[in-house]
């Protein structure tokens, strides 16, 4: 996620995915300790990872928030 409000909490994060089920969220801060508007969210299969990326240009807040995905079918080069 890039785009997050600087005050965004896991909370909002969790609401904003509502009701994909997410199994981690990491949000980067800086070196100076403050958010830098990014986070990874980790969801519990592929499946809602891409179900996920419908909310891409969506806003929390005040801010629209550009999505990314990274996941791969566990079947894929099977």
């Amino acid at each position: 996620m890039r785009g997050l409000p600087f005050q965004a909490t896991g909370d909002d994060i969790v609401q904003f995915f509502s009701p994909l089920a997410l199994s981690r969220i990491l949000v980067e801060f800086g070196p100076d300790g403050r958010a830098s508007g990014e986070a990874d969210v980790y969801f519990t299969s592929h499946h809602d990872a891409v179900s996920a990326m419908t909310r891409d240009k969506a806003h929390m807040q005040e801010r629209y928030i550009e999505l990314f995905l990274n996941s791969t079918s566990s079947d894929e080069g099977e």
